[in-house]
């Protein structure tokens, strides 16, 4: 379960009122200035000791919606049930082990994750986002542009992170 993308939307899309207002030409350390500020601030997120995200995800080509909650629990703990068919998919991590509970699949039962599937899990950074603080945490990020999303102008940060998975924000 990789929950870093999903909330770094989620971050990116709070911030796009303060974004819109930034100039075209700021540079890779404003945008991420701006976006901090636009979710807060640095102060009051690292005060954040859990949270509770709901929403929903659309599968299957748009012919289904599933009501999605994940909580964060500092320093690295997550767990995100999707009921899907009335069905609650669970995927947790206790900040060692983490584990899934898919009846799609047959079982009711919990089931260990294997390690590739937990692998940076313990370094999560769910709640502040990834590009909090990514210079520290061994990351690189470039600014790559700037992208019409729903009508709104945004920029756009391509992160690499240290163990070499890049994903774009």
């Amino acid at each position: 379960m990789r929950l870093n993308p999903r909330l770094s939307v989620i971050f990116l899309l709070a911030a796009l009122p303060a974004l819109r207002a930034a100039p075209a030409d700021l540079d890779l350390d404003g945008v991420v200035a701006k976006h901090l500020e636009a979710i807060g601030g640095l102060e009051k997120l690292s005060a954040i000791q859990s949270l509770k995200i709901t929403g929903k995800m659309v599968l299957g080509g748009g012919q289904l919606e599933a009501p999605v909650t994940t909580w964060i629990k500092r320093p690295n703990r997550t767990r995100t049930e999707v009921i899907v068919t009335g069905k609650p998919i669970v995927q947790a991590f206790d900040g060692r082990t983490g584990w899934t509970i898919n009846p799609m699949n047959g079982s009711n039962q919990p089931q260990l994750m294997p390690p590739d599937q937990t692998a940076g899990m313990a370094e999560a950074d769910a709640i502040e986002g990834p590009l909090t603080n990514y210079k520290e945490k061994g990351h690189a990020a470039e600014l790559t542009g700037i992208e019409d999303v729903d009508g709104v102008k945004a920029y756009r940060v391509r992160l690499t992170r240290k163990n070499g998975k890049s994903s774009t924000i």
